[in-house]
């Protein structure tokens, strides 16, 4: 296990050092200027943007590696379950690194405020700690990564923000539909589909696996109805489809 715990830790410990140059102003990415914010407020938009980065970068991250990765398996659940490869182990391992790190800096500024996302990440660790230590289920959770092709589109809506777009902008707009395009067509689909998958052939896994298997995707699977959810209702509280 510990090559596995290495490269976790590599992981976590790059997302970090990442997240301090940007605080630091030590890297070639210009800092958004926020105007009229008082100290505190300055120092969470601040936290805001650098987890906006940091979050752009996994999801690029994950995306390529995943989709690399995939070829490995057939679309047979009984591959997806038992097949382990190098690839997919090192996509789960730097992605399970990120998760963690972010975990860590929500509890700093903002744990209770975004818990749905609290949810997916420690439901992701603990089901990424099951598949490495019983060796199974690393196709499943790979195409689950594919999905973080979505979310570099999250992010880059979010740092348009930080930069001064306003939810009116053409760049903006367009990136909600993208958004919403690829959740209700790519990632919602995709997850019922693992969930489908996982309760089909639940009997061949063990208990615990099974157990985190069915918390894990609900879970996910709930944070990304809640995201829709949260662009369509931002779409109506902006007045005149603002957002969409």
């Amino acid at each position: 296990m510990f090559p596995q715990i290495f490269l976790t830790l590599i992981s976590f410990l790059s997302f970090l050092c990442v997240n301090k140059a940007l605080e630091l102003d030590i890297l070639p990415v210009s800092k958004p200027r926020f105007l009229g914010v008082d100290r505190h407020g300055l120092q969470y938009k601040y936290y805001k943007w650098r987890k906006s980065v940091c979050s752009l970068v996994n999801a690029t991250i994950a995306t390529i590696l995943s989709f690399i990765s995939l070829p490995s398996w057939t679309l047979t659940y009984s591959d997806l379950l038992t097949r382990y490869t190098t690839s997919g182990e090192i996509t789960l391992l730097v992605a399970t690194g990120y998760f963690i790190y972010d975990v860590l800096e929500l509890r700093r500024y903002s744990f209770w405020k975004e818990w749905p996302f609290v949810l997916h990440h420690i439901a992701f660790i603990a089901v990424a700690l099951k598949i490495i230590y019983a060796r199974q289920g690393l196709g499943v959770i790979t195409i689950g990564l594919t999905i973080e092709a979505g979310s570099i589109f999250l992010h880059v809506r979010s740092l348009l923000l930080n930069y001064g777009y306003s939810v009116t902008s053409k760049p903006f707009r367009a990136i909600t539909r993208i958004i919403l395009l690829i959740f209700v067509t790519y990632r919602i689909p995709v997850l019922a589909f693992l969930l489908q998958c996982h309760h089909y052939n639940h009997e061949s896994l063990p208990f615990m696996l099974v157990i985190l298997g069915y918390f894990a995707i609900s879970g996910i699977l709930f944070v990304n109805v809640y995201v829709v959810m949260s662009l369509l209702m931002s779409g109506t509280r902006w007045k005149s489809k603002a957002i969409i």
